[in-house]
């Protein structure tokens, strides 16, 4: 089983991201559970969308601790860290989280997010970006799969299947160059 929070801040497509994840798994064959935490404030509050992906049925759908924690605002990183399990991977915005973040039982890797999303023509997909990292990293869901679920929430015309794209070469890459993985 793979557990995953996606953590920010209203507005950043934090909810998307794991609907997008979820229904990925699940048209693959896989068995999936999505969640959502927010606050009343419709931008800038804290954001937290939880997946859980496994071959089989799930028993839960909520996790205590989680696997990765992918957070695009440093707000999200504060909240969410702690729920790493040990030996946990943090995924976190380059540009939003001190470099010093992680603790000493979890990895975390600084993604560029929005500068990946950028070059790809899509400034605002960061939340595909990071999609498409934790795809490229884990091989948990297939591309083809990752796209059709941007295709049915973002559009073919969207830049989004380019920043899906983008991540998923910049997590493989991750996975290849700096031996960051998550195993499924």
């Amino acid at each position: 089983m793979l557990s995953v929070s996606f953590a920010g801040v209203g507005g950043q497509g934090i909810v998307l991201a794991g609907v997008v994840l979820g229904e990925a798994a699940v048209s693959a064959g896989l068995w999936a559970c999505q969640s959502a935490a927010y606050t009343v404030a419709a931008r800038g509050g804290f954001t937290r969308s939880e997946v859980l992906i496994s071959a089989s049925p799930l028993a839960c759908p909520l996790a205590e601790e989680v696997d990765v924690v992918v957070a695009l605002a440093g707000l999200g990183w504060e909240a969410e860290c702690r729920r790493l399990r040990r030996g946990g991977l943090g995924l976190a915005e380059l540009s939003e989280v001190d470099p010093a973040a992680g603790r000493g039982e979890v990895r975390v890797s600084l993604v560029p997010f929005a500068r990946i999303a950028a070059e790809a023509g899509a400034d605002r997909s960061a939340n595909v970006v990071a999609v498409g990292v934790l795809a490229g990293l884990t091989g948990a869901v297939p591309r083809e799969a990752l796209l059709a679920a941007v295709h049915r929430h973002l559009g073919a015309a969207r830049a989004a299947p380019a920043a899906l794209v983008a991540g998923l070469e910049t997590g493989a890459k991750l996975r290849e160059t700096e031996g960051v993985t998550v195993e499924f």
